[in-house]
């Protein structure tokens, strides 16, 4: 495996896709479940928690898989709780 670099471009762009793709869950979750705050909160840790494996297998050094968990971490930090509150509370269908 050889190094690669990870522009900031690269970060911002990640981090954009894993937001709204955060977002649509949200706005799903709001549409189906009683408490969507909640359900979105520990959905949004599980897909952290699984995403901290990618640097893991994929970095070629000590030092750059503890700066892409850094990054993950850090959009997570920032992410999480601030779309969490956004959340609205449920509004069963066809009353919104």
């Amino acid at each position: 495996m050889h190094p690669q670099t990870v522009a900031a471009g690269q970060v911002a762009g990640a981090a954009l896709v894993a937001a709204l793709l955060g977002w649509l869950l949200l706005t799903s979750l709001e549409r189906r479940t009683p408490r969507p705050r909640a359900a979105w909160t520990g959905a949004a840790l599980l897909v952290l928690v699984i995403s901290l494996a990618l640097p893991l297998v994929a970095a070629t050094t000590v030092s750059a898989a503890v700066g892409l968990i850094a990054l993950h971490l850090a959009v997570g930090a920032v992410v999480i709780p601030g779309m969490s509150h956004t959340a609205r509370p449920h509004l069963p269908l066809g009353s919104g």
